[in-house]
């Protein structure tokens, strides 16, 4: 007669809530600085700041690795806020060519 162990707390916890030290992944258009689906362990790293504070639609862009496979056809989908977040991004390096 073997018994089921109760689920942890742990284990209850709602996927999509990022943990305090879940590692974020970039959905943008690639940068000088960073790749299209970099991960970070530890937040938007801070080399970033000068960009984000240019273009701040674009810490938008930086998702729970949990929320990556749920939210990446947002991409693609006109009128999303990844979509428009994407597409400001484009426009700055497009402006700033």
């Amino acid at each position: 007669m073997s018994k089921e162990k109760p689920a942890s707390a742990a284990v209850k916890k709602s996927r999509t809530e990022p943990g305090p030290t879940e590692a974020i992944i970039y959905l943008g258009p690639p940068l000088p600085k960073v790749a299209t689906y970099s991960v970070f362990k530890d937040g938007v790293p801070k080399y970033m700041e000068k960009d984000l504070e240019r273009i701040p639609a674009m810490r938008s862009l930086f998702l729970p690795v949990s929320e990556f496979t749920k939210r990446r056809g947002e991409l693609n989908e006109v009128g999303s806020p990844l979509y428009a977040a994407y597409q400001a991004v484009l426009a700055e390096q497009e402006g700033s060519v």
